[in-house]
């Protein structure tokens, strides 16, 4: 609903309070890069990538990396790719949880399909989208729908053939649609230049 900005503020005390809070870095990140502060977001993905991505092992351990992975792709830091990827591997087939049953933030495969591309694997990255599919829409999952179809359909447009184009459009209309009905905003703002 364009109130991510809201969010920041919040996020951002807890940082100044305690600026080695790890915990708290991947969050941050993927806001800022989700209102357009790349800068600010590739900033704190290099400096957890410095690390070589030690996250407290917690219930947000996977959120983290969603988050990471999340940042990775906006920012398109191919040389964090692949980390990120290695270590979402495990959550293949799954979905993300935010703590153990708080919030369901859709599958692991979308974002691993977003590092394949990335890192220009386009069979692996097709894979990991039809897995997102079919586990978001088991779930009837819609807004992780709406995200998958959109990025799957962003990816189709990068990589695939000129055979995939109209693939794509269907993608982004459905998502499209889907969005402009959940009232998802910002993801309806994105897509509206590729849907005609």
């Amino acid at each position: 609903q364009r109130r991510l900005n809201e969010v920041a503020p919040v996020i951002k005390r807890f940082l100044d309070d305690d600026p080695d809070a790890a915990e708290w870095k991947p969050g941050f990140a993927v806001i800022a890069a989700e209102l357009g502060f790349n800068d600010a977001g590739q900033r704190i993905l290099s400096e957890i990538a410095e690390t070589g991505f030690q996250l407290p092992m917690d219930a947000m351990y996977s959120t983290s990396l969603s988050y990471l992975a999340d940042v990775c792709s906006m920012v398109r830091d191919t040389s964090s790719a692949e980390q990120i990827y290695e270590l979402l591997m495990p959550y293949k087939d799954i979905t993300i949880m935010a703590g153990v049953t708080t919030v369901c933030n859709g599958s692991a495969a979308r974002r691993l399909g977003c590092l394949a591309g990335l890192m220009e694997d386009w069979p692996r990255a097709q894979d990991h989208f039809e897995t997102a599919l079919a586990l978001d829409t088991k779930m009837r999952a819609l807004p992780w729908i709406a995200h998958t179809k959109a990025d799957y359909a962003a990816a189709l447009r990068r990589f695939g053939t000129t055979t995939d184009s109209s693939r794509a459009e269907e993608l982004e209309t459905d998502a499209l649609e889907i969005a402009l009905s959940s009232g998802m905003v910002s993801l309806a703002s994105k897509l509206k230049g590729h849907v005609h």
